[in-house]
Formats: structure tokens, sequence, C-alpha cells
């Protein structure tokens, strides 16, 4: 099924209807929730997943399914980011690894990004152009010793594929200030980047901490 069918489902008048129809494939293969299925060890494609998420989101807002605000909800504010930072550091072996999941988590929340403007998902299309890269970033430096801002380009700015969703992919450039509090340093993407960048060596004139911090230029070079 292409994304164009599934517009005109997610436009269908029939709910039942579109429901139905976004758990089949495009090869005709069974519904998930049929008996041939359910007896197998075959889970929803990455797809049908998507189909079926955006049939839940036009049904709540179609029948006002928990649209109205709750005083027990839940929030992952700046402070418990920070948390998870530091405990994930601790339990985590690869540093390799869990440097670009934090770095990931941290753009997420100061730019309230989605995580398919980031980088690709287990089973989804690997197309590199579609995501920031070195290419894409640049660092300045701020009014007091030791603040960094960083301009950075968001290739695609994704949405919830829903009824309306922007027809046409678009680009987002961002700034963001270095932070003015110290407890606000662990979830600075300038400084989190940055970081990254000295480590695997991408810095122009910089290859330690130390450096960088003592240096003087205004605009901080990545090596080409």
């Amino acid at each position: 099924m292409s994304d164009n069918e599934v517009r005109e489902l997610l436009f269908a008048d029939d709910i039942e209807e579109m429901l139905q129809s976004a758990a089949i494939t495009s090869l005709g293969q069974p519904s998930i929730s049929s008996p041939s299925r359910r007896m197998t060890n075959i889970f929803p494609t990455r797809k049908q997943k998507e189909f079926l998420e955006n049939a839940m989101i036009v049904a709540g807002k179609r029948f006002g399914i928990n649209t109205k605000p709750r005083d027990d909800q839940i929030f992952l504010g700046r402070y418990e980011l920070a948390q998870l930072l530091q405990f994930d550091t601790h339990k985590s072996v690869r540093l390799d690894v869990w440097e670009n999941h934090h770095m990931a988590w941290v753009l997420a929340c100061v730019c309230g990004v989605r995580h398919g403007s980031l980088g690709t998902a287990r089973g989804g299309t690997r197309d590199g152009k579609k995501y920031p890269t070195w290419e894409d970033v640049w660092f300045t430096r701020g009014p007091i010793a030791g603040s960094f801002n960083l301009d950075i380009k968001f290739r695609v700015l994704k949405g919830e594929n829903g009824p309306e969703d922007l027809k046409e992919e678009m680009t987002l450039d961002f700034k963001i200030m270095s932070p003015t509090h110290s407890d606000h340093l662990p979830i600075s993407p300038p400084h989190r980047l940055l970081a990254i960048a000295i480590r695997r060596g991408l810095l122009t004139m910089h290859d330690t901490i130390e450096s960088l911090l003592e240096g003087q230029e205004y605009m901080i070079q990545i090596k080409p």
C-alpha cells in the first residue's frame, strides 16, 4: 500500500473500513488480528504499525478520545532527562554507543524534533541525506568563557504522518544558545556535540577540551 493510499484512508468517512485496511499489507497478507497470523511467530511490520498508529490518531481526533488534560500526567523535563543521562552513563559499557544516544535525546528535548528527524529506526530506509551530518552544524563562542552556541540544520522536519501532515518535506534551522545555568550543562547540545567532535578528532584547531576553552576564535571550525 502506497503512502498516497494511506493518506486517502486517513480521510475515509468509514472509520471501521479505515482500521481494517490499515492492518493489511500491499501484498494482501492476512490481518494481524486474523487467526492464521496470530498462531505464527510473524510480527507486524514497521509499515503495518505505522498504518495502525495513524488510524488511532484519526480515531482519537474524530471521537475526542484523550483530549482533556490529566492532572496525574507525568512529564519528562530537563531535570528528569539529566538524571536519565547520568544513570545511563554509569550503566552503559560502550562510550561510542551511549554518546550518540544521549546526543539524540538532548536534541529531541531542546529542539522538540521527532526521532525521524535525527536518524533512521530499525527497519527503516537508511537515506543519509535526510539526517543531520557534521556539515549541518556550526559552533560559535558565547560572551562568557566556556559558553558555546550551536546552529544546526535538520534536513527533514518529521511529523506524525496524520491528516494534517505536510505534503512536502521541510527543513528546520535551529539556533541553540549556551545554557546560562550550570545545572543545564548536562543537557546542552553545543557542549555535548563539541565533546564528541574532540573525541573523534574533528575540530580543526583543537584536540583537547583545555585547548578549546583557551581558544579565542569566534567560529570553531570542523575539519572538511
